[in-house]
């Protein structure tokens, strides 16, 4: 329809190393990377989850790839937002067009 959009975002670990769930799991303590997108006011997501929690991501150069769609005004914006506690946070404003 006129008002509904897939988004899909890919998560990268840069590092040589495999990302910090991964090490906690080996330690049976897993700090897991959340994944969000938030479509606040008229929008909505349809299919695919608000919040994740995402597994291991391998080292040099691994990604994990999620989609979503919502429905929304042209012109709205969505914000995606991934959080690791111990990588720090990354934030991303799409624009529906």
């Amino acid at each position: 329809g006129d008002r509904v959009y897939r988004i899909t975002t890919k998560v990268h670990n840069d590092g040589y190393l495999p990302s910090i769930a991964e090490i906690g799991a080996r330690v049976r303590w897993p700090r897991r990377i959340r994944l969000e997108v938030r479509a606040a006011g008229p929008r909505s997501v349809l299919s695919g989850r608000a919040v994740e929690l995402i597994g291991p991501i391998p080292g040099s150069g691994g990604s994990i790839e999620r989609a979503w769609v919502v429905v929304g005004a042209p012109g709205s914006s969505v914000t995606l937002r991934a959080s690791s506690p111990v990588a720090g946070d990354a934030t991303r404003t799409v624009t529906l067009r």
